[in-house]
C-alpha cells in the first residue's frame, strides 16, 4: 500500500495540478487594442474593453467566467459614450479585424460579445489566438434596450496573448457596432514551475528507489 501511495503521488498529483490550472475559467478583459483595420466612426475603441455600459462589472483575471455569465449581464443599446462604431463607406460597411492584447499569455477558451440591437450587429466573424484560427461564428442582433451577452466556444488548447476578431459581415446596417468584448481564460503554467515540479518528483522517485534497494 505504501508503494502504491508513493506512485500515486508521483503521477497523480501533477495531473491534478495541471488539470486544475487548465479548467479554472476566469473572465479576462483585454488591456489594449493594438490594431483596428475597420476604423472608427463614433465612440472609442476603449469602450469595447473598459466595461462601460455593462449592467454588472467583473474583476479581470479573478471573477469566474461561468458565474459571471450566469448573472446575464447586459449592455444598453450602443451610443458613443459606451460603445464603438466602425467606419462606413459609400459602398457599404467597412469590414476588417481588431486585435486585442490580453496583457499576458493565457489559454483562451471562450469569446464573449455584446454587439448591437439593430442591423449594425456583427454577423459572421472569425476568432484567432496568436494567429491560430479558433473558429468561425455567427452573431445575432441583440434585444433592445438591454443587449444580452453572446458566448462562443473556441477550439481547445489555444494559447496566446493576442486575440484577433475578424469581422466578415453584419446584419445589413451601414457599419459595425460593438458594445463590449471579454474572454474566458485559464492560466498557463510557467515553464519554471513545471521544471521545479518535475525535479521535485524526480527526486521523490529516486529516494523511493533507494529505499527499495536498501
Amino acid at each position: 500500500m505504501k508503494r502504491l501511495s508513493i506512485l500515486n503521488a508521483i503521477f497523480v498529483i501533477p495531473a491534478i495540478l495541471i488539470g486544475t490550472s487548465s479548467y479554472a475559467g476566469l473572465i479576462t478583459g483585454a488591456t489594449a487594442i493594438t490594431a483596428n483595420t475597420i476604423g472608427t466612426l463614433n465612440g472609442s475603441e476603449l469602450n469595447m474593453i473598459n466595461q462601460s455600459g455593462l449592467s454588472a462589472g467583473y474583476l479581470s483575471g479573478v471573477t469566474d467566467f461561468d458565474t459571471y455569465i450566469a448573472t446575464a449581464p447586459t449592455h444598453p443599446t450602443n451610443d458613443p459614450g459606451n460603445a464603438w462604431a466602425g467606419l462606413d463607406s459609400p459602398t457599404g460597411p467597412v469590414f476588417g479585424y481588431i486585435d486585442f492584447d490580453l496583457g499576458a499569455t493565457h489559454e483562451v477558451e471562450t469569446f464573449a460579445l455584446w454587439t448591437q440591437s439593430n442591423d449594425r450587429a456583427i454577423n459572421d466573424f472569425k476568432i484567432y489566438v496568436d494567429g491560430v484560427l479558433g473558429g468561425t461564428f455567427n452573431g445575432v442582433i441583440g434585444n433592445a434596450p438591454d443587449i444580452s451577452v453572446q458566448t462562443f466556444d473556441l477550439l481547445n488548447g489555444l494559447v496566446g496573448g493576442s486575440v484577433r476578431l475578424e469581422v466578415l459581415s453584419n446584419h445589413g446596417g451601414p457599419n459595425v457596432n460593438i458594445g463590449e468584448v471579454a474572454f474566458e481564460t485559464a492560466a498557463v503554467p510557467e515553464p519554471s514551475i513545471l521544471f521545479l515540479m518535475g525535479m521535485g518528483l524526480a527526486g521523490l522517485g529516486f529516494t523511493y528507489r533507494r529505499k527499495l534497494q536498501a
